[in-house]
C-alpha cells in the first residue's frame, strides 16, 4: 500500500463494504456511461500474468509456470476497450492460459450479455 494510505485492513474493509453493497459494480457502470457508452462492454481482451508468490502464500495455492520460470500465481484478466476489468481470475501459476480463459469467460458472459465470442477466427 502507498505510505499515504490508511493501514491495509482498513482499506480492505472499505473495499469489502463497497463490493458487498454493489458499489464497485455501480462505479464500473458509471465509468462506461461517462464516456458515452452503455453500462456493458461490447468487446474485451483476455490476458494473463504470472507473479511470484510471497513467502506467506501456502504451497497449495501456488504453482510453477515453466514457460516463465515463476513459482507463484497467475492472474487472468478480461480487459474491456476502456481498460476496465470486468472479470479477474487468480489461479495457480501452473494453470494454462487456455484453462484460465475457459473458467473466466463463462463468468463474464453471465454478467455481460453483450460480450460474445466472434463467429469465426481470423485466418
Amino acid at each position: 500500500m502507498p505510505s499515504d494510505f490508511p493501514p491495509w485492513p482498513r482499506v480492505y474493509a472499505l473495499f469489502a463494504r463497497w463490493r458487498d453493497t454493489g458499489l464497485v459494480g455501480e462505479l464500473h457502470d458509471r465509468l462506461h456511461q461517462a464516456v458515452g457508452r452503455g453500462p456493458e462492454p461490447t468487446a474485451a481482451v483476455v490476458g494473463s500474468q504470472s507473479v511470484k508468490a510471497d513467502a506467506t502464500v501456502t504451497h497449495t495455492s501456488h504453482g510453477f509456470d515453466a514457460g516463465k520460470k515463476i513459482n507463484g500465481r497467475k492472474r487472468h484478466l478480461l480487459t474491456d476497450t476502456l481498460g476496465l476489468l470486468p472479470a479477474v481470475l487468480v489461479t495457480l501459476a501452473s494453470a494454462t492460459d487456455q484453462d484460465g480463459t475457459r473458467t473466466l469467460l463463462p463468468t463474464a458472459a453471465g454478467r455481460f450479455r453483450r460480450l460474445t465470442r466472434p463467429s469465426s477466427r481470423p485466418g
